[in-house]
Formats: structure tokens, sequence, C-alpha cells
């Protein structure tokens, strides 16, 4: 038997023969010799050395994370605590509930308007400005917008908010 200590905001994965048997929390616990325990700190995104999908058939561990899938056209925000934290591409991802709330924007990339929301304010993030391409428009100017060039309008201020032009 071996002897494991988990601390406050840590969690064990006890593994067997690469199969997730439990899950530890704050304790002191005791291990077969052939079990391993994996440490994880909750403060950080759950990145294990198995695959996801596999861990998350254990009901203990999925009730334990929030899953972040992000689709191909899409970018997904990521706010620890309310801050700016990073922007997930494509893929899927894995943080642990209850240290840290961790919330995310997703957003379609598939449109050509930046849509209103958190977004607006990291715009010069450089995990964000590889997404996105800005011009700006004086209040003094119009422009033409072309997609694929094609015109689509004619854009300009409008009181506030980018609009299109008269």
């Amino acid at each position: 038997m071996k002897r494991t200590t988990i601390r406050a905001g840590t969690v064990g994965l006890v593994m067997k023969r690469g199969n997730c048997q439990r899950i530890l929390t704050e304790g002191t616990y005791w291990t077969g010799f052939s079990e391993d325990v994996m440490i994880y700190d909750m403060a950080q995104s759950f990145e294990p050395t198995i695959a996801l999908n596999l861990l998350l058939r254990n009901e203990t561990l999925a009730e334990m994370l929030t899953i972040v899938d992000v689709k191909d056209n899409e970018i997904a925000v990521h706010f620890a605590d309310g801050i700016y934290k990073d922007v997930l591409e494509a893929g899927k991802y894995a943080f642990w509930k209850g240290l840290i709330d961790n919330t995310f924007e997703t957003y379609n990339l598939d449109g050509i308007e930046i849509p209103e929301g958190n977004i607006r304010n990291i715009l010069s993030k450089p995990e964000v400005v590889q997404f996105i391409k800005v011009q700006v428009v004086e209040s003094y100017e119009k422009g033409l917008m072309f997609v694929d060039g094609k015109f689509v309008r004619i854009v300009g201020r409008k009181g506030n908010h980018l609009g299109p032009g008269a």
C-alpha cells in the first residue's frame, strides 16, 4: 500500500492499467501498489495523458469538469473569474469546476461582422487578432465592404455604431 495526500485545490485520479478507478479529493488515502495516482491542479485546465472521452465515462470526474467543444468554424474566448484568459481554437477542452469560475463565449467565424459581447473588448489581444481583420472607418468617412471580391455594402458611422451608409 502507498500513502497519497491530496492537498486543497488538487484532485487525484487513481489509475490502474490505464483505467480511471476513482477520484480523490482533499485528504490522505491508501492506494494499492498496482495503482498510480495522477494529481491535477484545479487552477489549471485539465490536460489528461489519456483520451478525455475515456475519462469522461467516470461520472464523478465528468461532474467535476466543464467541457468546451469548439467546432472548426469557431473560437471560444475563455474568461477565468471574469478576466480574459485566452482563446480556444477548434478542439475539446476540459476545465475544473469550483476553484475558478471559468466561462466561455463562443463565436462563429463564418460571419463578416463582430457580434456584440466581450470580444469587442479584447480585439487587440494577439490571440484574437489572427482570426479577424479590423478596418476603422472614421466619422467623416464611408467605406466599401467587399467579401471575397464582391461588394456587400457601404459602411460608415451612424451614431456610435458601424452601420450601412446612406
